[in-house]
């Protein structure tokens, strides 16, 4: 099998990371794991216990999926494997958590770049 990247989309606890790791290695697959919660930085664990999102968490969990699929994308043109278990257009779903309006537009916003400038992790540069 030639490289491939296969992108897991799914809601918090759905099994994404428990899916990327039974595909990883059955394909022999890199495998790029969203952050359990003993890695993730305090202030996203704060909002996390807080129930809400502000534009900084969604901020860095963008700016990680970048850096995963960029990664991705460099192990794929090596002809190696890649399994992502999450892909940032997964994140549009937290806008509505956000309780200050100018931060939602603003998130909002870097969704409608996302969009604009990849519709795949495999198929297009991130700039």
């Amino acid at each position: 099998m030639s490289s491939l990247i296969i992108a897991i989309v799914g809601a918090p606890g759905s099994g994404k990371s428990f899916l990327v790791q039974k595909i990883a290695a059955h394909y022999q697959a890199k495998a790029f794991l969203e952050e359990e919660e003993d890695n993730l930085p305090p202030f996203i664990l704060e909002s996390f216990k807080e129930t809400y999102c502000d534009l900084i968490s969604f901020k860095w969990f963008r700016n990680k999926l970048i850096k995963d699929i960029k990664e991705a994308q460099k192990l794929a043109q090596q002809g190696k494997r890649v399994i992502l278990d999450t892909f940032w257009l997964s994140n549009e779903c937290y806008l509505n958590m956000m309780e200050d309006q100018k931060q939602q537009s603003a998130a909002a916003e870097l969704c409608f770049h996302n969009r604009k400038k990849t519709a795949s992790p495999g198929l297009n540069h991130l700039s």
